[in-house]
């Protein structure tokens, strides 16, 4: 077989990784602060906690390995950190935290494709519940929450800086859960939040448009019958399965 190397014309999109998550953070911030304010000290806890585990682990990484820091490459880390913030329970165990966070940045230097937000709550979930038993999350105001989830999504939509097709299919399926409960809970603001900034994550997520839509309606259904931290669990497996499937859908139709 013999492979040719084809130097162009290629499109070029504007958009890189680094607006991306500059466009993320910007749209973030408003987010954090209302965390702030509903779940008080703990959150501003739990956030400089994050800060200091996954920025910290970055730079000590990067200084060990490059002997360079370039403050521009951190961008990602303050992102985790906020989204870590949003979506961990207020019972959060700030040793967990540490460790999960240190540990998780430390293996995504390794493996970029994996999705660290869902890998991290995860096991900060699960080990918080084991624990505590449960998980207690704060409840918010529906109007000021869906008014700063529609802004987000329009915003990353028309700034193609988010994968719009995973993010619809798998809202219509928390809508019908909603409708099914016929009330909103602690947990179903975060499934909204996640839909957006956690679900569609550019590395860790299918690339062709069909496969997306049937990876969002999977986890979506999912989302009808599990509880958060199974929620978690799913969509990690769901995103090595539907990348599998993702990479051999676009081999065959390259084939033929």
């Amino acid at each position: 077989m013999d492979f040719i190397v084809n130097n162009g014309p290629f499109i070029k999109d504007k958009n890189n990784i680094q607006k991306i998550l500059l466009t993320n953070l910007f749209l973030l911030i408003p987010f954090i602060i209302y965390k702030f304010y509903i779940a008080g000290i703990n959150s501003i806890i739990i956030f400089i906690l994050s800060i200091i585990s996954i920025l910290g682990t970055s730079i000590i990484f990067d200084y060990i390995k490059y002997k360079n820091i370039n403050i521009n490459k951190y961008y990602k880390d303050i992102t985790f950190s906020i989204i870590i913030t949003i979506i961990l329970p207020c019972n959060t165990s700030y040793i967990v935290l540490l460790l999960v966070n240190i540990i998780v940045t430390t293996l995504s230097k390794f493996y970029d494709i994996i999705n660290i937000y869902i890998i991290s709550s995860f096991l900060i979930c699960l080990f918080t519940k084991f624990t505590n038993n449960n998980l207690i999350y704060n409840n918010y105001n529906i109007y000021i929450y869906s008014l700063l989830l529609f802004i987000s999504l329009i915003v990353l939509v028309i700034n193609r800086s988010v994968k719009f097709r995973i993010c619809i299919s798998y809202i219509l399926f928390v809508i019908i859960k909603l409708l099914f409960n016929q009330s909103i809970s602690e947990i179903d603001y975060i499934l909204l939040f996640m839909s957006i900034y956690v679900i569609p994550e550019f590395k860790s997520t299918p690339n062709t448009a069909f496969i997306q839509i049937i990876f969002g309606i999977t986890i979506g259904i999912l989302t009808i019958f599990l509880n958060i931290e199974y929620i978690f669990l799913s969509i990690i497996i769901l995103n090595v399965v539907f990348k599998y499937i993702d990479i051999n859908y676009s081999y065959f139709l390259a084939k033929y």
